[in-house]
């Protein structure tokens, strides 16, 4: 079985797959495809979405412009999106891997290993953006007290507890951690991308003036 496949039913077992042979490349393309298919079934919401942020003051050929403009840039969005995504990777490995090894692991892995790690993993948050946008799509106009609703709206949050999830028994297996060791740090690296990428969309949103 691929280890695309592998990782959703045998984390443990694709992880010493990827020990012993850390092939990462046809599962990113794949992963890449996955995300652009999902940019573009998302682009409709994310044009809304920024032109009801734009700020009360602008008109309405300012707005369709906007939309205009958000438009036109899907391609080039798209192109450059597999070369954003495998450099956040990379560098989300480097700090990963750099906390591995900051506190003398029992076995010293290969960067190489962590990296084809991380990107089989992606496949979740993958799954979790696609379940982010079935949200979008079929709770928009359902009763959020509902326990249908309730559990579509925390589907997302379940695929990043099951990245966060893998990478810990990723660490578990190449660096000899201990369960709890290698679930704080995968936890912490999460956390700290997180916070940067949070830190980051707060910046855009205020350089575009995209607050009221």
């Amino acid at each position: 079985m691929p280890t695309f496949f592998l990782i959703l039913a045998h984390p443990i077992r694709t992880v010493r797959r990827l020990q012993e042979s850390p092939r990462w490349l046809g599962t990113f393309l794949l992963i890449a495809a996955g995300l652009v298919a999902l940019r573009i079934a998302s682009q409709a919401h994310l044009v809304e979405a920024t032109v009801s942020a734009l700020p009360a003051t602008v008109t309405e050929a300012d707005r369709n412009w906007t939309r205009s403009y958000l438009d036109s840039e899907l391609l080039l969005r798209c192109v450059f999106l597999p070369l954003r995504q495998i450099a956040g990777m990379g560098l989300f490995t480097l700090m990963l891997y750099a906390l591995c090894v900051a506190f003398d692991p029992p076995v010293r892995a290969r960067f190489k290993q962590l990296f084809a790690l991380e990107i089989h993993a992606e496949l979740f948050n993958l799954l979790g953006g696609w379940a982010s946008l079935a949200t979008l799509l079929l709770a928009g106009n359902g009763d959020p007290r509902s326990p249908e609703i309730f559990a579509l709206l925390t589907t997302p949050k379940i695929f990043t507890l099951w990245y966060v999830v893998v990478l810990a028994a990723g660490i578990l297996t190449l660096f000899g951690y201990s369960r709890l060791k290698a679930g704080i740090l995968a936890s912490t690296a999460w956390t700290v991308s997180a916070l940067f990428n949070a830190y980051l969309l707060q910046s855009v949103s205020a350089s575009m003036h995209l607050h009221r």
